[in-house]
């Protein structure tokens, strides 16, 4: 998907790290999302269940 690993995206849905906008964008990529909608529209648990 991409080369950002399960534990750093565990670490973000957690809130234990942040991420930049490179890897924002990697992720709103990977799931077919726009960047608008992983900010607005969905809250972090949509966000990695679509991913699965």
């Amino acid at each position: 998907m991409t080369d950002v690993s399960d534990k750093f995206i565990y670490d973000i849905e957690v809130g234990n790290k942040g991420m930049s906008a490179e890897t924002l964008f990697k992720l709103a990529f990977a799931l077919g999302l726009s960047i608008d909608v992983l900010l607005k529209e969905m809250n972090k648990k949509e966000i990695f269940q679509a991913a699965q």
